[in-house]
């Protein structure tokens, strides 16, 4: 007697890939997060190394604000503080990174502009 291998219907194929794409939808969406993250920050960062500032800060950490752990595996971090010089950056910064402090500050490492030099 032959043995029947696996059966399915097509009920249960649409409904197996139906339950598969649900997790795959949340780490697509995770991913995009991550990736909006890291362009936001390699955009606006400040020159570190020229400004003579340190490139990496240590701060003291808040386990309750760490990322989920697929986004820790995406490679994603927690920011705890964040300075921005406009309005724009602090908006876009609070929606992207809503565990950091977003502080306003009027420059970040830029050089000042000729009026505001001392004369001479």
């Amino acid at each position: 007697m032959t043995r029947r291998w696996y059966q399915f219907s097509l009920r249960t194929l649409l409904i197996g890939v139906a339950l598969l794409s649900v997790p795959c939808a949340y780490v697509a969406h995770e991913y995009r997060l991550v990736q909006a993250r890291k362009e936001w920050i390699t955009r606006r960062a400040p020159p570190f190394e020229l400004a003579g500032i340190p490139p990496t800060q240590v701060y003291e950490r808040n386990p309750a604000a760490d990322p989920s752990l697929i986004r820790r595996w995406l490679g994603d971090r927690a920011e705890t503080d964040i300075d921005v010089d406009s309005e724009a950056d602090a908006a876009a910064a609070k929606s992207l990174f809503p565990e950091a402090a977003v502080e306003m500050v009027e420059d970040r490492g830029r050089p000042a502009a000729a009026s505001a030099l001392p004369a001479p």
